[in-house]
């Protein structure tokens, strides 16, 4: 595979041609035509939200904006524009940033930059359809199984992989409100940018859940004066080394109904360091909300992987590198790794490809450490073992399942090294076994 994970090069930067305005702004009528299709079609299924999806996706695919508009006509028409029009989140709290680009009463389209971000696992609350407009992401889909509920914002149960799709250039998909709806979106061409038609909120949606690998889905958006207060003034505590600080903290959780004392815990995740630290405050905690607490725990860990991997991005650049980091954080096994890569790369062996990426991967933390030395700043490396030629040949026996049993004992570490990596566990899961 040449140039990137969907075959061309997409890792390239936005094209920087010189352009007037107007033919930019004539580029960019695409997307009212398109919206004013959109709005036709829509009214004569007399505006039903049931029937939008399937409108917008269909429209996507009718006309496809990756066949249309350059990116790069977005940016332009957002400089030299007399008048942009209404703008949704401002703030760009979704998107590097997010553009739109046709605005009326009933829905909106809106043009999505990524560059390294990531979609925290999440379901919608509108409806609509996405069209990758440039570049390639990984898309997880979930299905959650509630078990225990605190109120409308918070509950526990079972989050478990459904499926994995490798969304390419000109790709439509759907977005339905709601929680039959759970997905995550891992961005692997700098930039990614994604059409997206959606409605406004929808109230029957009910709240707009995030969810964690831990079993956790909450409401994000769910916020009181209290909640505020007290994590302003924990912060203050916090930023003044105030000896009350941690006191305080765990007073004040354990005090507290099950959502606020979530969100206050979940705040303090983001400041209290070292981890140790911060798993020490929780279990402060847990005799007041034992389930939560535990579920907290597991969370902090899973971030901690997540985290480490979605930052290692900014060393990773090339597309494959993205698409092997972005299997490791979602899959969950061997045998789903192995097979999503030869789906995306099926002249390839996928053991030759994983011992292959791991090497490079190698080289990147050799070529960071030495700068380090010298600018006296050190990234943090992609690899959490040491990966030499003894340790990808271990690698490649593990994938294969080959080793001696009992083997000798340098590859016996090795062998424990590798199966302890954080990086590097769904790769040792084998769910035949």
């Amino acid at each position: 595979m040449r140039g990137g994970v969907n075959g061309e090069n997409t890792s390239r930067p936005l094209r920087c041609v010189t352009i007037c305005d107007k033919v930019a702004a004539a580029r960019l009528d695409f997307f009212r035509e398109l919206g004013l299709t959109i709005l036709d079609r829509w009214r004569r299924a007399d505006l039903d939200t049931r029937a939008f999806c399937d409108i917008a996706g269909g429209a996507l695919l009718d006309r496809p904006p990756s066949a249309h508009v350059d990116p790069m006509d977005v940016v332009r028409w957002v400089h030299e524009a007399p008048l942009l029009g209404p703008q949704t989140d401002v703030p760009a709290r979704f998107g590097q940033p997010p553009v739109t680009v046709f605005h009326c009463e009933s829905f909106h389209i809106a043009v999505l930059f990524w560059v390294d971000g990531t979609t925290a696992i999440h379901q919608h609350g509108f409806s609509g359809a996405f069209h990758v407009m440039q570049g390639s992401s990984l898309e997880s889909v979930f299905r959650f199984r509630p078990l225990q509920r605190y109120g409308d914002s918070l509950m526990t149960g079972e989050l478990s992989l459904h499926g994995v799709e490798l969304r390419q250039k000109g790709d439509v998909a759907p977005i339905r409100a709601g929680t039959e709806f759970v997905h995550s979106l891992f961005h692997l061409d700098r930039p990614s940018v994604s059409v997206v038609v959606r409605t406004p909120s929808e109230p029957m949606a009910g709240p707009q859940y995030t969810y964690s690998r831990a079993g956790l889905a909450f409401d994000p958006f769910a916020r009181t004066e209290a909640l505020e207060r007290r994590l302003q003034t924990l912060d203050l505590l916090r930023r003044l080394d105030h000896p009350e600080f941690e006191a305080l903290a765990t007073g004040s959780a354990r005090r507290a109904d099950a959502f606020l004392a979530f969100r206050l815990l979940l705040d303090l995740s983001k400041h209290v360091e070292p981890h140790d630290r911060y798993i020490a405050l929780l279990r402060g905690v847990k005799p007041a909300h034992a389930e939560l607490v535990d579920a907290l725990i597991s969370h902090a860990e899973l971030m901690r992987r997540e985290a480490h991997i979605v930052s290692r991005r900014q060393i990773a650049k090339q597309p494959e590198h993205r698409f092997f980091l972005a299997l490791l954080l979602n899959l969950e096994d061997r045998a789903s790794i192995v097979a999503m890569i030869r789906r995306a790369f099926p002249e390839r062996s996928p053991v030759d490809a994983i011992v292959s990426w791991l090497a490079e991967f190698q080289k990147l933390d050799a070529i960071n450490a030495w700068v380090s030395e010298v600018a006296k700043k050190a990234p943090a490396p992609i690899l959490d073992v040491p990966m030499d030629e003894v340790s990808l040949g271990a690698v490649r026996d593990l994938l294969q399942g080959r080793w001696d049993d009992p083997a000798p004992p340098a590859l016996s570490e090795r062998y424990a090294a590798l199966r302890g990596s954080s990086l590097l566990r769904p790769l040792f899961v084998d769910r035949s076994a």
